[in-house]
């Protein structure tokens, strides 16, 4: 990811794409803000957590 910086990273994997389930699910709209309002909360949790 990132060297010899301060900033922190983060790669998240949101699902497997081996089923047709999970792939509908990340296609809609449901499942981009499920995922979005996870990764929100992980960043604010984080910054919380730090600061």
């Amino acid at each position: 990811m990132l060297k010899n910086t301060l900033c922190a990273a983060a790669l998240t994997e949101n699902l497997f794409h081996d089923n047709s389930d999970d792939c509908l699910f990340l296609e809609s709209d449901e499942g981009r803000r499920a995922i979005v309002a996870l990764h929100v909360e992980g960043i604010v949790n984080y910054v919380l957590r730090r600061y």
